[in-house]
């Protein structure tokens, strides 16, 4: 196993966590609460220009249709918005991942720094957002016993996660 770590601290590069409710947060106070939707599903997007000026027409699938001068993606890995702008599809990569949040109410009392654990197969980490909230990950390779129906079913993932976790990185729990 092998342990790399990142300070955040490091100058002008380097990893940094942006916690995405935080980065939503701050978008959202700069423009008019109205012209924000969450949990909504694009069905299309098309560019228009009129009277020299372009925009973007979204289409949703409620049959709304929103004129739109910026558009913020987060809409999965089979995303409209990455298919207009001419992304490649995702491919199987034959791994499957699971991420989470944890909060210490009381401060986890680590330094701001990330570290990530990699063996053969399996690589997990954890980066400390603030003094009380840490971001982590285990990203796993299917192994060879067809185990890639696990990536759907996320009861099969936390087992796995609790089985893996402890016996392969004992440092992380």
């Amino acid at each position: 196993m092998t342990k790399c770590s990142a300070a955040t601290s490091r100058g002008q590069h380097g990893l940094r966590v942006v916690y995405r409710k935080a980065l939503l947060e701050a978008l959202a106070e700069e423009v008019p609460i109205d012209s924000i939707r969450f949990s909504s599903k694009l069905k299309s997007i098309e560019n228009q220009t009129q009277e020299g000026s372009s925009f973007t027409i979204i289409h949703m699938e409620d049959g709304a249709t929103i004129k739109a001068k910026a558009l913020i993606g987060c809409d999965g890995v089979h995303s409209v918005v990455a298919r207009w702008l001419g992304l490649t599809a995702p491919v199987n990569s034959g791994r499957w991942a699971v991420r989470g949040l944890v909060v210490f109410p009381d401060g986890h009392g680590l330094n701001h720094e990330s570290q990530q654990f990699v063996t053969i197969g399996k690589r997990a980490g954890f980066a400390p957002i603030n003094d009380n909230e840490i971001y982590w990950f285990l990203v796993c390779k299917f192994s060879s016993k067809g185990e890639d129906h696990i990536a759907h079913d996320p009861e099969m993932i936390k087992e796995k996660l609790l089985t893996i976790l402890p016996r392969i990185f004992p440092h992380c729990t």
